[in-house]
């Protein structure tokens, strides 16, 4: 077993390393994320309580578990559970110790603790014994240390895969020899696994067994005295079991009792100092017939060692660790007292004193688990403890109430006797991961946890449990019945409440004053406010060592938490969060990832289970503000109807509901009702039927959408300013909404395009709700074409610029005229000059015009009107001869005048001149500007003759004109 101290020392060690930015053993921690302890909840002091294992209430340097002044008052000065006096006549009559046993062959000494402690606690009540004595009550250890050491194989189970999980070399005997804390079997017993008698009366199939034993009952055998003598089973066999033993259970446990240890360390020096507080708790579970499992350093942890040199344990079987440094390495269980047991009878030279040097007389009768020669085998053992009349080791000893290692006395109660395996039983846990150790905070801000459940089979719940730190810890239960879409865990009907408070930490057993009914497939929730003394708000959570810090300490075994989302609840900070939720795990779990892995709350309903049945509520249960909008409900049944369901049903809705909802109960058929619409929100209708449950429905009116609009028309030209046409908005119903429920605003409503209108319901607007997108157009003005210029096959087409307007392009139609059908050529808004090419020569074209702008919303294409026809001249004809009106001359120049205006379609002039007398022509060409050509660079003094050519298309190119002799240049 491994000491509770001595796991905090490795936790506080370990939490030194998590700070460090670079972590040998894992990457990543070094993120450079925001410190996440800024928040305005208690998330952040929870997680440095986490961190601070030196706050837990029961480490032996902590004062918190000592509160609890322990009964003294008429206590005998010797106590043996082995002989109680029952009948009160001074002689001791009765045994609630069950026979030794022998733990061998595997490190389980933990395990066997702890059973021999619920053997004891379940004969010393009569509630729970039964038809039990001492020899017929024999609990399965196997069946604890087997499910501790092997992880949730169930695919069916939401926690499939929660719990101890191993390298693949490890076998199944390395597994149950890892050692561990009595802890862990509380943890187990809490969550509905065990403990379960041996003989049982279940089926046994395929050789499994619950004995300590493997599957072919294979066993070890020793020499002694020469002889082959069976020493214990053989730890080669197969000790497995099969997952559907996992959640027997012949007992609940209905309580255990995290006492203070009588060792205790100055928390500033950490000397030893004997804790009286401690001494006295565990006398007090003693004589209330409770043994309790200790750990405590032992020469040797089990029987198979070798014994060393016996520096604490005497030759009277009296033991006493003196050293306080060693730490705990075996767990036993108490079931007596003697305080006057001599000092003297333990290792001479070594007696307890205290600090003046009095020998320190007072000690524990301890029962080990290393076998008796009392018993046959495979309890026999190889001969230890406390010698009978006869001379035989009885597997007792004596252990000094002054021993400086003592550690995490445990005492177990346990409430109802399933003497016979039944299946009426049920507990509704998420927690199944065996802890090692139940972390704790306690913060000043309202903090609350809470378990949701979903209900396997109708069943009645009659129990919750909890599980508290801090002695003197008051905790209040609440049970909500839920809908089947949980928002948070008091989102359902309040049921009922449970208060109680425990003088000691440990689990916690809730009685209810009266089961609530819970039907088959319902959730429900039980939400835990835990108080302390101090009255602050505290918080536990299960917690073993993960993967990566098992690894990086050379362990081969770790355990697995399996938390799934909607299962586990926490308020904090004025609100609640998923126990998944990512803000809340990076708080309070970040820093401690590499070290420790959490599971769900320990917080489990207990419950009797019912022939299944369920209520079905049909009918639509959502209403909007509509006039007359409503909806009958009714209740059907489903499953196995007990005769026990009253002919009537109760239709109740959640605080404030009456002012959202009417319900009217149908005179003539109580489970039918009527809803009715007065008011938007939402509320729980509680639908009771007594003998079958209560269902949870949820109920809403909704507000009116904003379902339509209208613009009259959905096309406005583009007139240069922003244009908001007037919009008329429509409810789901096509009814007009007044204006003053909403606002409209408008985008890309200047330029010509897609526009739109924005409508938005107030945001407090008692009636309609919403927003919604309503899409107009801005079409472009009409086209105007400016000119039209024919070419060789081709027709150049001129019009009014119109990109500024947002236009994207133009669509031109054209026909040979004389004829009907149009063809369509679209361009791009680069040019305003459009070319159509591949016409017919010689034939004249009629053109028309459009700009557009994209498309609208719905893919149609954006257009203005066209324009007026225009027809050109022939395609391809060659310009007319021009003629020369007159020249005159200047300075260096001449101006050539043609008669006539310039047509559309001439582009150039070309102009020949030369000297009058000379051959030589000299040809220029002239871009046209109107009916005027000056030729420049000309002599002084000189006449020309002149002639011109007029060009078309570039390619086409007219007579030239008869010469002409200028007058003399200038």
């Amino acid at each position: 077993m491994m000491r509770k101290t001595m796991l905090a020392v490795i936790l506080s060690a370990a939490m030194v390393f998590t700070m460090i930015p670079l972590v040998a053993f894992a990457e990543g921690n070094a993120d450079g994320s925001v410190d996440p302890g800024q928040g305005n909840d208690s998330l952040d002091e929870i997680a440095s309580q986490i961190r601070d294992h030196t706050d837990d209430p029961f480490a032996d340097t902590s004062k918190k578990a000592m509160l609890k002044s322990s009964e003294d008052d008429g206590m005998p000065s010797s106590f043996d559970l082995r002989s109680v006096d029952t009948d009160e006549d001074g002689e001791g009559d009765t045994s609630y110790v069950t026979p030794v046993k022998f733990q061998n062959p595997f490190g389980t000494c933990w395990g066997f603790a702890a059973i021999a402690a619920a053997e004891t606690s379940i004969l010393g009540n009569p509630e729970t014994r039964g038809n039990f004595t001492k020899d017929t009550l024999d609990l399965s250890e196997k069946h604890l240390a087997y499910f501790v050491c092997n992880a949730i194989n169930d695919p069916a189970n939401p926690q499939n895969g929660e719990g101890s999980h191993s390298e693949a070399n490890v076998s199944l005997a390395d597994k149950l020899n890892m050692g561990g804390l009595s802890f862990l079997a509380t943890s187990l017993f809490a969550s509905g696994i065990g403990p379960v008698v041996e003989d049982n009366g279940i089926d046994i199939t395929d050789g499994y067994t619950l004995r300590y034993m493997g599957k072919d009952q294979s066993e070890e055998f020793r020499m002694v005295d020469g002889v082959p003598t069976k020493y214990c089973y053989d730890d080669e066999d197969d000790w497995s079991l099969p997952e559907d033993y996992r959640f027997l259970q012949t007992f609940e446990l209905k309580e255990s009792y995290l006492l203070p240890s009588p060792a205790h360390r100055d928390e500033d020096t950490e000397e030893y100092e004997y804790n009286e507080e401690g001494t006295k708790a565990i006398k007090e579970m003693l004589m209330h017939n409770r043994a309790v499992q200790i750990g405590f350093c032992a020469d040797t942890s089990s029987p198979s060692q070798e014994a060393g040199d016996g520096q604490y344990i005497s030759t009277n079987w009296a033991h006493y660790t003196y050293d306080p440094t060693e730490g705990a390495n075996h767990c036993v269980t108490i079931v007596g007292w003697d305080d006057d047991y001599p000092a003297t009878n333990f290792i001479k030279g070594h007696e307890p004193k205290d600090k003046e040097g009095n020998l320190l007389n007072g000690a524990w009768i301890v029962k080990n688990s290393w076998g008796s020669e009392e018993e046959e085998f495979p309890n026999r053992g190889p001969g230890w403890g406390l010698e009978n009349d006869e001379g035989e080791h009885t597997g007792y000893f004596w252990l000094s109430y002054y021993d400086q290692t003592l550690d995490s006395p445990e005492a177990l109660d346990f409430d109802l006797n399933h003497e016979e395996i039944n299946n009426k039983f049920w507990v509704d846990a998420h927690d199944y991961m065996p802890a090692v150790d139940m972390e704790a905070a306690a913060v000043d801000d309202g903090t609350i946890t809470a378990n949701v459940f979903k209900a396997p089979q109708s069943a009645l719940l009659h129990s919750v449990s909890c599980m508290t730190s801090f002695p003197g810890t008051r905790v209040k239960s609440d049970i909500y019945l839920l809908p089947d879409e949980v928002k948070d865990p008091t989102d359902g009907m309040f049921v009922t409440s449970v208060e109680e408070e425990y003088a000691y930490g440990g689990f916690h057993k809730m009685n209810l004053d009266a089961p609530v009914r819970i039907q088959k497939g319902q959730k429900y929730s039980i939400v835990q406010t835990q108080i302390t003394p101090d009255g602050q708000y505290a918080v536990n959570l299960p917690m073993a060592l993960n993967e990566i810090f098992a690894k990086a300490m050379g362990d081969t075994t770790w355990m697995e938490a399996v938390v799934n989302k909607g299962e586990s609840f926490m308020f904090s900070g004025g609100k609640w969060y998923d126990f998944t939720d990512k803000t809340l795990r990076k708080k309070m779990f970040d820093e401690t990832s590499d070290v420790m892995v959490f599971d769900n709350f320990p917080i489990k309903g207990y419950c009797e289970l019912q022939p299944d049945i369920s209520m079905r509520v049909s009918g639509e249960t959502t209403l909007d503000l509509a006039e007359e909008d409503q909806s009958t409900l009714r209740v059907s049944f489903k499953g196995h109807v007990p005769d026990a369901i009253q002919p009537d049903c109760e239709w109740t809705l959640s605080e404030g509901g009456d002012t959202i909802f009417d319900v009217v109960k149908d005179p003539s058929d109580p489970f039918r009702a009527t809803i009715k619409a007065k008011g938007v929100g939402s509320a729980n209708l509680y639908v009771t039927v007594e003998g079958a449950g209560t269902s949870v429905v949820p109920l809403s009116v909704k507000k009116l959408e904003i379902m339509g609009g209208d613009f009259g028309t959905e096309e406005f030209v583009y007139t240069g300013k922003a244009q908001k046409p007037p919009l008329v908005v429509m409810d789901t119903f096509d009814q007009t909404i007044a204006p003053e429920h909403y606002t409209v605003k408008y985008k890309n409503n200047k330029k010509c395009g897609a526009a739109t209108a924005i409508a938005t319901a107030k945001s407090n607007d008692p009636i309609y709700t919403g927003e919604m997108d309503f899409h107009f157009t801005i079409v472009p003005v009409k086209a105007t074409i400016k000119s039209l210029s024919d070419g060789k096959n081709s027709l150049t087409i001129t019009v009014k610029d119109q990109k500024a307007s947002g236009v994207k392009g133009y669509d031109v139609e054209y026909r040979i005229k004389g004829t009907k059908s149009w063809k369509t050529k679209s361009f791009k808004a680069k040019s305003n000059k459009l070319v159509l090419k591949k016409l017919k020569n010689g034939k004249k074209y009629q053109v028309k015009v459009r700009a557009t702008a994209g498309n609208d919303a719905y893919g149609i294409k954006i257009a203005g009107a066209y324009s007026k026809v225009k027809t050109s001249g022939k395609i391809g004809a060659k310009p007319a001869q021009p003629v020369i009106k007159s020249m005159k001359a200047g300075k260096g120049k001449l101006t050539v005048a043609l008669k006539g205006k310039k047509a559309d379609n001439i582009t150039n002039y070309k102009v020949q001149y030369r000297i009058k007398g000379t051959k030589k022509w000299t040809t220029k060409t002239y871009k046209v500007s109107g009916s005027k050509i000056v030729v420049k660079k000309l002599k002084k003094g000189e006449r020309y003759q002149v002639k011109v050519s007029a060009v078309k298309a570039k390619t086409l190119n007219s007579k030239y004109s008869k010469a002409k002799i200028s007058p003399a240049v200038k």
